[in-house]
């Protein structure tokens, strides 16, 4: 058979290249096994890192829109009754209401009328009155604005202005109001 004969004899420098290639074979070896898997668990720990800075964020927003939601249910809290108030005194309140602003704003009322239901679903209630009145453009505005600026829910859903005189100094206005109650 075949014999190989290992009778090696390295000089000084291949003795020094072959340590070094030893070396940087080693080093090498070491780089796959040991860095790279810590590589890999420093890149999963940073993932983790940014998903949770994502879910704070996230957090801290709903903090603030619950501050915020907070803030503006105590601003409109005169608005939402906390106990059901019986239809009879909502359209009692109401018509006091509106009587208030006409006096405030100086119109002269010839007929205020509720009507007869109430309409709405699910809690929220609708309720509507025909109002008729004499004013000048001047009360107009002033009573528009009152309506506006109303402590109830109260808008004009028709608003019909008529002239009494060319000069339309003075004016008949026919509208229908509603009043939204909770």
């Amino acid at each position: 058979m075949f014999k190989i004969k290992t009778n090696f004899k390295l000089s000084k420098k291949e003795k020094i290249l072959a340590g070094v290639v030893g070396v940087v074979i080693a080093v090498f070896i070491f780089q796959k096994l040991v860095i790279s898997g810590s590589m890999a668990k420093v890149k999963k720990l940073n993932q983790e890192t940014k998903k949770a800075e994502a879910e704070l964020l996230l957090a801290m927003n709903v903090e603030k829109r619950k501050s915020s939601i907070e803030e503006d249910s105590k601003t409109y809290e005169s608005f939402i009754a906390t106990e059901k108030v019986s239809d009879v005194k909502a359209v009692t309140d109401f018509l006091k209401e509106i009587e208030d602003i006409a006096r405030k704003s100086g119109v002269s009322i010839s007929n205020l009328s509720p009507e007869s239901q109430a309409k709405g679903e699910s809690g929220c209630k609708k309720f509507y009155a025909v109002l008729r009145f004499e004013s000048s453009p001047d009360q107009l505005f002033t009573f528009l604005n009152e309506v506006q600026n109303s402590r109830l829910l109260i808008e004009v859903d028709k608003l019909v202005i008529l002239a009494r005189d060319e000069n339309a100094a003075s004016l008949r206005t026919d509208t229908t109001i509603s009043l939204t109650a909770f």
